[in-house]
């Protein structure tokens, strides 16, 4: 049996989702979009996958088991990145193997609160998947909701220089955690579900 056969038996999803837990990253990066000289934020859904060249073989046999599409890169130190920012993508591939395969702890929690907003995002139709402070009565206030979300989402993510494009009043609505309380409870029945999903698989 060569390598890659032994390597292949070794993989199982539980041992990719374990290898996510420690090198994988969910996140909802904020972009600032400029369309008809209107200045918009809009929401990218990203899945990043980084580990050093010297595992390739294992990384390209992960990617492959994903089979959520996206593209990879190596850069001049030898770290090789995958990422996924296609929606669809996202959808089809890696929201259903993580909700199959979980995570746990804090990745778990940001894997929950990532698929929330990336369904969330799925159902808005694509004329109002933005945020603009001077166009409020045209843009879905959903979206606001989803940037707040996203913020707060990874303990580890700096926050976007792109809040500086929301008005004074909904910077401190995002800033401070503060949702429209549907969306609010909502998230934490989605929450509570989702780790209850998690422990009945243990």
């Amino acid at each position: 049996m060569n390598n890659n056969n032994l390597l292949k038996n070794r993989l199982t999803n539980d041992y990719i989702a374990g290898f996510i837990q420690g090198n994988g990253n969910f996140e909802i990066e904020l972009y600032k979009r400029i369309s008809k000289k209107i200045t918009k934020i809009v929401l990218v859904p990203n899945f990043t996958l980084t580990q050093k060249t010297i595992r390739q073989e294992l990384m390209l046999n992960i990617i492959q088991r994903i089979n959520a599409g996206g593209h990879y890169l190596i850069d001049n130190k030898n770290i090789m990145r995958y990422k996924v920012r296609d929606l669809n993508n996202i959808l089809k591939g890696i929201i259903p193997f993580f909700s199959k395969h979980q995570l746990k702890d804090d990745k778990l929690l940001n894997f929950i609160k990532y698929r929330y907003i990336v369904e969330k995002l799925s159902t808005i139709d694509e004329n109002y998947k933005w945020y603009n402070k001077n166009l409020e009565n045209k843009y879905n206030p959903l979206i606001l909701d989803l940037i707040t979300i996203s913020t707060h989402m990874n303990k580890n993510t700096k926050l976007s220089n792109q809040l500086n494009l929301l008005s004074l009043e909904d910077k401190d609505k995002v800033l401070n955690n503060k949702l429209s309380l549907n969306i609010e409870k909502e998230l934490k029945d989605y929450i509570k579900i989702g780790r209850a999903s998690c422990r009945e698989r243990v």
